[in-house]
């Protein structure tokens, strides 16, 4: 398993073929899951070939964007399945990582423990600081691809989503639970709407 190698070639195939107008779903994103599936992995002490098996889907985790937007993991964990065996990976370790990044669909539903971590990951970004600027890239990518929402709108999307987030481990629940006050109130002053 070359995860070297695996990043390298992944960090340029999302650089080459991600369209510009994804403001949230980019380079960016995927090198923040892969830093979140690290701090998790240290938290819950996973080790050897299971954090190079994770920290791999999370850098795998949205290829499918390359081809399309809506309904991308499937080409994602295609794409892995392709190009992964070049990179030194087993036939069983590839298809943890299918299985993980088909975990992703949101709403998501993981099965297993280490798809509760990719899951985790994916959206930890909610609990570290910048989420609200992370958020104005996701409303200014919808945007781009022509669905825009009014503030108010919008506002309500985020409060109900925000509201009804849960993380799956502990360790991403406690640190989101610790950051939703902030959050809450850096959103409500960006959009400047009252409660």
């Amino acid at each position: 398993m070359n995860y070297v190698d695996a990043e390298k070639f992944m960090v340029r195939c999302l650089s080459e073929q991600l369209p510009q107008q994804y403001y949230f779903h980019n380079l960016q994103h995927t090198l923040e899951v892969v830093s979140c599936v690290e701090e998790i992995v240290r938290a819950e002490k996973v080790g050897g070939a299971d954090s190079g098996v994770l920290r791999t889907a999370a850098l795998f985790h949205d290829a499918g964007y390359m081809f399309r937007y809506a309904d991308n993991e499937p080409l994602g964990a295609e794409f892995a399945v392709r190009e992964l065996p070049r990179f030194g990976y087993s036939v069983d370790h590839i298809e943890q990582i299918r299985e993980l990044i088909l975990s992703t669909v949101f709403p998501q539903k993981p099965q297993t423990y280490f798809q509760r971590i990719i899951c985790d990951a994916d959206l930890f970004y909610l609990a570290l600081p910048g989420a609200v600027a992370r958020i104005a890239d996701f409303r200014r990518e919808l945007a781009a691809l022509g669905m825009v929402h009014p503030d108010s709108v919008w506002w309500q999307m985020e409060w109900d989503f925000l509201h009804r987030q849960h993380f799956f481990l502990p360790f991403c629940e406690t640190a989101y639970q610790q950051a939703l006050p902030a959050l809450l109130q850096q959103l409500q002053a960006t959009l400047k709407i009252e409660e």
